[in-house]
């Protein structure tokens, strides 16, 4: 039997219709009224469906999150990173197995000057929710803390969001040069690696420090690219009413979640010593 989306004397809209509503509202950005006229119901009835389709993705994916070994996770660091890293001069025992980064949607103005406070971010100059977003080292989106207001620091967030009862001991972090949580990471067994900071009175890194900030560097491509592709649902390309931001975020974990189904953009090319053992050249 088909479940339907019951709003009084309008259409109801069958689940599966829902989650197609929930996606195009989402993925196209579409208005409160767009989106009952493109389905031809109610805007009361595509209220109800989007949070209906929300609530079964959230479940469903928070469901399908795997928990995987500290050892399947290290053969998940692609050998291009692994490589990068030795050239530069790194230990073997460097791990990088998670990526760091906040995320932050934009919302409308709040009433009241707490609620303005919390909200504000000095780094956007908006009024913000923000998240903390955990990739690993393939590419997949792992984590996702809940919304946080914009004036949260990078280092309140790590510590308040659960992200620390994730990792275990071996498994490296690499972070942006904001995230201040060494010893945060240190009590759980853990190594932050952030690109180095120039030395005061010096023009330029020494060349093991410029080789490093590189490798580090190709490594944080991979967690731009996971966050931009949570902000390339249009949803956010616009602020969120304040009356619906208690919906965002799971609206947030659902997008991050779906990202996973595209194309990953860790490429799965053999590296060089691989290459090397089959007798292959250069591609």
């Amino acid at each position: 039997m088909t479940t339907r989306v019951r709003t009084g004397m309008y259409p109801n809209l069958a689940a599966n219709i829902a989650i197609v509503l929930y996606l195009t509202v989402t993925k196209a950005g579409l208005t409160r009224r767009r989106a009952p006229s493109l389905f031809g119901v109610s805007e009361q009835t595509a209220g109800r469906a989007f949070i209906t389709a929300l609530d079964a993705l959230h479940m469903v994916l928070k469901e399908c999150m795997p928990t995987l070994a500290t050892e399947k996770l290290h053969k998940l660091i692609p050998e291009r990173v692994r490589e990068a890293l030795e050239t530069s001069g790194e230990d073997a025992d460097v791990n990088p197995v998670h990526l760091l980064d906040a995320f932050e949607a934009f919302t409308e103005a709040p009433f009241g000057d707490l609620a303005r406070a919390i909200l504000w971010s000095a780094y956007k100059h908006h009024y913000t929710a923000k998240f903390l977003l955990g990739i690993l080292s393939n590419g997949a989106t792992y984590f996702v803390s809940k919304a946080y207001g914009g004036a949260v620091s990078d280092r309140l967030l790590t510590e308040i969001s659960g992200f620390l009862d994730v990792v275990k001991p071996f498994e490296d972090v690499l972070a942006d040069k904001g995230f201040y949580i060494h010893d945060l990471l240190s009590r759980v067994g853990s190594i932050l690696w952030v690109p180095p900071k120039l030395r005061p009175g010096r023009g330029h890194q020494p060349t093991q420090e410029e080789d490093q900030t590189s490798s580090i560097a190709q490594q944080r491509i991979f967690v731009e690219n996971g966050v931009e592709r949570v902000k390339d649902f249009e949803i956010f390309h616009f602020p969120i009413k304040i009356s619906n931001i208690h919906l965002l975020s799971k609206v947030v974990f659902v997008c991050a979640m779906l990202t996973n189904e595209l194309c990953p953009f860790v490429s799965a090319r053999k590296s060089q010593a691989e290459r090397a053992a089959a007798g292959d050249g250069p591609s």
